[in-house]
């Protein structure tokens, strides 16, 4: 609920700010420009925390049992507390991640190679 109410005013946000744009002189205030990209962008980071909050509280619940805000506690407090084990564990994943799409892009291409040939 709370992350579909993030997205629905970011949502709302962004279609007043097109409306606004898309108005004539809307381009010639740089003030209310910059202060509509800022808004936008406080908006988005808003969205992506409360993503990641909520993705780690459905973890917790799972887990413990505990309601949403207790969970969404835990689990803030556990990624904080581990921070660096996650960072760790991030970019290992993310580097086998790489490995794997280049691995099967170029087995693909030998593949085709072979078949080409």
């Amino acid at each position: 609920l709370i992350l579909a109410i993030v997205m629905f005013v970011r949502a709302l946000f962004e279609y007043f700010r097109r409306q606004m744009e898309k108005a004539p002189g809307a381009g010639k205030n740089c003030f209310i420009s910059c202060l509509l990209r800022i808004i936008s962008c406080c908006l988005w980071c808003l969205n992506k925390f409360v993503k990641f909050l909520t993705k780690n509280a459905y973890i917790q619940m799972a887990i413990t049992g505990e309601g949403f805000c207790q969970s969404a506690k835990l689990g803030f407090f556990l990624v904080l507390r581990n921070m660096a084990r996650f960072s760790v564990v991030s970019l290992i994943g993310g580097a086998f991640i790489f490995i794997g799409k280049v691995g099967v892009g170029m087995g693909t291409a030998f593949i085709c190679y072979l078949l080409i040939k």
